[in-house]
């Protein structure tokens, strides 16, 4: 006991503590929605938070409380990107969309999904995340049956020389902790 009071030795024991550093999100059959896979480099990722509905009864006269149904944290995952110079980053959230929605009027079927059913238009997608040294962390977090919400604005500026990024939005339907 007298061997771990003080704080400093107690830290000495402890894990180094995960820093907010590098994360990548994987969309599988994303690229023209074949069985291209597309990881895009992330700048800034939220992971939702997770909670469960609270479930009340009584007993002897007491009201008493049960966890009953998960609740998700909005169910939205915001992402900011970075965009490559091949721009395939865009290309591939384009096709993404046009298969949710044709609206090119010399496409396809204009104004018509091109999947034929909601599954083939979800994805279950995943956030990697790394060490500080860049090796990945043993976990990942999976977003089944996601699919893109929005993609934001992409800011071009004559003035700066920064990256190209912008900002993609998915829904989904839960999320779970799995090994990376």
């Amino acid at each position: 006991m007298a061997d771990t009071f003080h704080i400093d030795r107690r830290i000495a024991k402890d894990k180094d503590i995960q820093r907010v550093y590098q994360f990548e999100l994987l969309i599988p059959n994303i690229g023209d929605l074949l069985q291209d896979d597309f990881t895009f480099r992330c700048r800034t990722a939220s992971i939702p938070g997770r909670g469960n509905e609270v479930i009340s009864s009584f007993f002897l006269g007491q009201e008493r409380f049960y966890p009953g149904r998960p609740q998700w944290g909005g169910n939205q995952l915001t992402v900011e990107v970075e965009e490559y110079e091949d721009q395939r980053g865009l290309q591939a959230v384009n096709s993404w969309n046009q298969f949710m929605f044709d609206a090119d009027p010399q496409g396809i079927n204009p104004g018509a999904a091109l999947a034929p059913n909601r599954a083939a238009l979800t994805r279950d997608i995943s956030l990697f995340m790394y060490k500080y040294n860049g090796e990945k962390l043993p976990k990942k977090v999976i977003f089944y049956n996601t699919w893109l919400e929005t993609v934001g604005d992409v800011a071009l500026s004559y003035n700066t020389s920064e990256s190209v990024k912008y900002s993609l939005q998915f829904r989904w339907d839960y999320w779970l902790i799995k090994d990376s």
